[in-house]
């Protein structure tokens, strides 16, 4: 029950805060000191993340049994779909345009989701899905033998570079495989620290405050990264950089998740428990306000320079909560009425 209770908190907060941080690089133009900080840590956070959950079964069920099928439809199915549609609103708005025809396009995007690139974010989907493909396998095999294959996949991603779109698309998996094994192994210490009882009060503050100025520091030196394109300026500076962050906003998740219960931090919850949802939907908004602000407003958004990510990405995830709860009223009452007709029914006969 522990373990339920601190995926459902802390890591649920964790990921709200990424998913809400990467919506708000998304809506940035341009490069900017605030992209960079964010690009340094939030795509392995996720990766550490999805990690420190399996460290979590394994701990609490030694004999867990992995579903590779159950796995392939969370992952896989969102990623075709959101992949297809996306593909289509992208290729007709291009078309509309009259930049590029719509079959060219279209072909071009359906092309990326056969090869795994996905379409904008969505490269995250199958590149988790054989990550965690990776470590079944490993664990089945040989467990003991997980930390030296992180370590070589991760380097040989690090060490060697490559322009090959398959290469590519795998030298992602062996960086998310990485810190993957960082978070599997993370968990480990984090209920070691638990029970010690290192991860409290003033201490805990202490040490979120020390890796956040650290962070910063690292992150500015190195300039900007990004894990799509497998841009790491100075390697060893990305990994220390990418697990000071993910540390950080992991402490700041605890010390909000146990101190504060506000609406807020419900909302925060949401956006952890409806990841898919806003990696998948976000794009369609953004790309729609663009088109908006472009035609109408004569591109307000882009004039607010730093703040542009941060007050348009602010517009996107009020968008996204509106759209959820209007899909959730109408599968309500589609519900409702269901259960109208099926009480019908029952009388009838």
């Amino acid at each position: 029950m522990i373990v339920k209770s601190e995926r459902s908190e802390v890591l649920d907060v964790a990921k709200g805060i990424a998913i809400i941080l990467m919506v708000i690089g998304h809506c940035y133009s341009t490069e900017k000191t605030i992209l960079t900080l964010i690009y340094g840590f939030h795509m392995p956070l996720f990766f550490m993340i999805s990690g420190i959950i399996y460290g979590n079964k394994l701990g609490a069920d030694h004999d867990y049994k992995f579903r590779i099928w159950n796995m392939g439809i969370r992952l896989m199915r969102p990623y075709l779909f959101w992949c297809f549609t996306f593909s289509l609103f992208l290729s007709l708005l291009q078309s509309i345009s009259g930049t590029v025809g719509f079959s060219s396009t279209f072909f071009e995007y359906l092309l990326r989701t056969v090869r795994l690139q996905g379409v904008g974010s969505l490269w995250y989907l199958p590149c988790i899905f054989i990550v965690e493909l990776i470590f079944i396998l490993i664990c089945k095999i040989c467990r003991k033998a997980l930390l030296p294959i992180s370590l070589v996949l991760y380097l040989i991603a690090m060490i060697i570079k490559t322009d090959n779109v398959y290469l590519t698309i795998l030298w992602r998996v062996f960086v998310g495989f990485g810190f993957f094994a960082v978070g599997y192994y993370g968990s480990v210490f984090i209920v070691w620290c638990k029970k010690k009882e290192i991860l409290q009060g003033v201490r805990l503050i202490v040490i979120m405050i020390i890796l956040l100025v650290l962070y910063v520091i690292f992150s500015l030196k190195n300039g900007m990264v990004s894990l799509v394109s497998l841009r790491f300026s100075n390697p060893l500076l990305y990994t220390v950089n990418a697990i000071l962050g993910s540390l950080s906003l992991l402490l700041f998740s605890f010390l909000l998740a146990s101190r504060v219960k506000a609406q807020f931090l419900r909302t925060i919850i949401w956006f952890g428990q409806k990841t898919l949802f806003v990696l998948g939907l976000h794009q369609f908004i953004i790309e729609t306000i663009r088109l908006a602000d472009y035609k109408l407003f004569g591109n307000i958004f882009p004039k607010l320079g730093l703040f542009e990510g941060i007050v348009f990405g602010t517009v996107v995830c009020v968008g996204l909560l509106l759209i959820s709860s209007i899909f959730e009223k109408l599968k309500n009452k589609i519900s409702s009425h269901e259960k109208k007709e099926e009480a019908l029914c029952r009388k009838s006969v």
